[in-house]
């Protein structure tokens, strides 16, 4: 009887273990799916702002972890938005004018009018911090 026991025991472990791996996002905040896995790193206050502000203005498409989201929109933990391939100033052309679909297949991004160039700044120093933490200069 033991042995039946532990078999089903182990069974069940084995079970609950593939529900999480197999069904769960590789990174779910919410009911977000995020298309990449990102390390979220502690920054210092001078990171605040930007972090408040993408918060409201690109973590619906962009990802809360910017790790983007599944069906949504790309994530910025990416090397196409490294600074050597979109430097900071595609960035502020996105924010200000708005940019055609052309690595992903998310459709054209729209131009967000809430967002000033001054709070701009602040949203790319922020993802910006985030890329390095996650091994992307």
């Amino acid at each position: 009887m033991n042995k039946i026991y532990y078999f089903y025991a182990a069974g069940g472990i084995i079970a609950v273990i593939s529900l999480v791996y197999f069904l769960l996002p590789d990174q779910a905040v919410g009911n977000e799916k995020s298309i990449v896995e990102t390390v979220m790193p502690s920054l210092d206050s001078r990171f605040d702002k930007g972090a408040k502000l993408y918060a409201e203005n690109c973590a619906q498409c962009h990802g809360k972890t910017l790790g983007g989201v599944v069906g949504n929109g790309p994530p910025f933990i990416h090397s196409y938005y490294v600074s050597g391939h979109h430097d900071d100033d595609a960035f502020y052309r996105a924010v200000s004018v708005g940019v055609q679909a052309h690595h992903w297949q998310f459709g054209n991004m729209p131009k967000i009018e809430s967002v000033n160039r001054d709070q701009a700044q602040r949203i790319i120093e922020y993802i910006r911090a985030v890329q390095l933490a996650n091994g992307l200069d």
